[in-house]
C-alpha cells in the first residue's frame, strides 16, 4: 500500500473514531466507558500524528526485477558508453511519484555520441521530507566519477542500462594510484533469463584502462 492511501486510512480512521468519542455514551453504556471516550478522543490525534511523521520520512523500497546483463549485453544496448563525472543532483515529483535527475559531466567518450553535459532520468529520490527508494537504482554525489552505459529518452534526457548493471563507479587504489571501475551492481539478485532462478552479481573490478580496452573489443566484435 503507498503512504498516500495509507495516511488517508489513517486519518479516516481518526477523524471516526474522534467523532465517535465526541457524540458522547449510547444508552444502556457504563459510566466508567464514558469516562475512557475523551482519552480515546486524545490518543488517537497524537498515534496519527506520529503516523504521519514515520511516513512523511521514508517509504518501503519498491521491488524490482532485472534480468542479468554481461559486459557484451551491456555494451551491444548501449548507445553511449561514457566516463563522467556527477556535476548536480536533483530531485522532481512528477506524475504521482519521485524522479531524479543527475547532471553529469562527460570527461571521456568510450562509444557513441553524448553532449559534453547531460542529464540521467532515473526513478526515485528524496524530497520534501518524502524519500522513494526503487531497488537496483543508483544514486550519485556531486563530485564522484563513474563509467555509464546510456541509452536516450525522448525527452532529451537519457537512462541507464539495467541501472546498476550499467554503472561502473571510480575509485583510485591507495597504494598504487591505478583508477579501478567496480560495478554498482555487485551482490544483487538479478534473474538469470535462461534457467528463471535469480544469483547474486558477482561483477569483476577492473582498472578503468582495461574497462575501456575490453569495451573497445567488444564493440568492435558486435558485443561478442
Amino acid at each position: 500500500m503507498h503512504g498516500r492511501e495509507l495516511s488517508g486510512l489513517l486519518l479516516a480512521g481518526a477523524k471516526a473514531c474522534h467523532r465517535g468519542a465526541r457524540a458522547g455514551p449510547e444508552r444502556g453504556q457504563s459510566a466508567a466507558r464514558s469516562r475512557v471516550a475523551p482519552a480515546i478522543a486524545l490518543l488517537v490525534p497524537l498515534t496519527t500524528a506520529l503516523a504521519m511523521a514515520l511516513l512523511c520520512t521514508a517509504r518501503p523500497a519498491m521491488a524490482t526485477t532485472l534480468a542479468r546483463l554481461d559486459l557484451g549485453q551491456l555494451t551491444a544496448q548501449a548507445a553511449a558508453v561514457v566516463r563522467a563525472r556527477c556535476f548536480a543532483v536533483e530531485v522532481r515529483a512528477e506524475a504521482g511519484g519521485r524522479w531524479t535527475l543527475t547532471t553529469f559531466q562527460r570527461t571521456q567518450l568510450w562509444k557513441g555520441e553524448v553532449p559534453l553535459r547531460f542529464v540521467v532520468r532515473l526513478p526515485g529520490g528524496a524530497s520534501g521530507g518524502l524519500r522513494e527508494t526503487v531497488e537496483g537504482v543508483p544514486q550519485f554525489t556531486a563530485g564522484e566519477e563513474a563509467v555509464l552505459f546510456l541509452e536516450p529518452l525522448r525527452a532529451g534526457n537519457w537512462t541507464i542500462v539495467g541501472w546498476a548493471q550499467g554503472t561502473y563507479r571510480i575509485r583510485s587504489d591507495a597504494r598504487s594510484g591505478v583508477e579501478r571501475a567496480a560495478p554498482d551492481a555487485e551482490g544483487m539478485l538479478l534473474l538469470d533469463p535462461r534457467s528463471g532462478a535469480f544469483h547474486a552479481s558477482r561483477g569483476h573490478v577492473l582498472s578503468v584502462g582495461d574497462l575501456r580496452a575490453a569495451v573497445a573489443r567488444l564493440e568492435a566484435g558486435g558485443g561478442r
